[in-house]
């Protein structure tokens, strides 16, 4: 198992149980190959399984040894260790996967965000023509108020794409400031209630204003998290009720907006809260 133990001789049945599955496919499958006639020098490597639970790689450089009958006998050549190699190896190969996901999500992110960009910018160049057009007082009021809300809109998504790629050159530093919870969750929630259209679902802020509760954080990034999952909130439910709450437990600040709309898919869920 060891290079230091030089002349140590193994025979196929004892060593094979040493091998990793993936490996003893390989070295069967050279073996057939010899077996058939292969009579040159052969390089491959094996994963071997050591009672420490570490494994560890060993590179075989040989050609096999024949009797008179051309029957293989043995085997000679060297064993390297080449565990700090293929370490580095799988360490490269899980950052190529890591970064061709990455690029994977960038590209659909992108895909979504041209689409999501294309409808307010469509609305505002639409409102804007009929302005320009003949029409009553009642009217531009109306295409000013949808000119507004659909520039808004679109400057909501414009900023999410640059913290997207803030985040993405690790630019973004949470900031450590005193942050009044109760205070912040209340004007959340202000907000949100004009956002509902539907006199059907009750917006709920749990928390009363005259409880305080003081905490070190970063409020700007703390109010974007609650405005995309009440907006969410908002969107998906049509009945029933939103309710928006925080909790202080062991130490940990915990963000709570629950609906009764249709709710995430359970497969969606560990991509939405990575």
């Amino acid at each position: 198992r060891s290079v230091k133990k030089e002349g140590q001789m193994y025979n196929k049945s004892l060593w094979f149980t040493l091998l990793s599955d993936d490996s003893k496919i390989k070295i069967e499958k050279l073996l057939q190959q010899i077996r058939n006639g292969l009579d040159e020098g052969f390089s491959i490597t094996a994963e071997v399984c050591t009672e420490q639970k570490k494994d560890v790689h060993y590179k075989f450089v040989g050609t096999p040894v024949r009797d008179s009958k051309g029957k293989v006998k043995s085997f000679f050549g060297l064993v390297i260790d080449v565990t700090e190699l293929a370490e580095t190896q799988k360490k490269l190969e899980e950052k190529k996967k890591e970064a061709q996901n990455a690029d994977l999500l960038k590209s659909a992110f992108l895909k979504n965000m041209s689409h999501e960009i294309r409808t307010p910018l469509q609305a505002v160049i639409g409102f804007s023509e009929l302005l320009s057009e003949e029409h009553d007082e009642k009217e531009e009021s109306f295409f000013v108020g949808e000119i507004k809300r659909n520039t808004n809109m679109l400057l909501k998504i414009v900023n999410e794409i640059l913290l997207l790629s803030k985040l993405d050159a690790g630019m973004v530093k949470p900031k450590q400031e005193p942050c009044d919870m109760a205070l912040l969750l209340k004007s959340r929630c202000d907000i949100a209630s004009t956002k509902i259209k539907n006199k059907n679902v009750e917006l709920i802020c749990m928390k009363n204003v005259n409880e305080t509760c003081t905490v070190a954080t970063d409020s700007g990034l703390i109010t974007r998290i609650l405005d995309n999952l009440i907006d969410n909130a908002v969107r998906f439910t049509d009945t029933g009720y939103i309710k928006v709450n925080f909790g202080y437990e062991e130490g940990l600040l915990m963000l709570f907006v629950e609906d009764t709309g249709c709710g995430i898919d359970n497969n969606m869920q560990t991509r939405i809260f990575d």
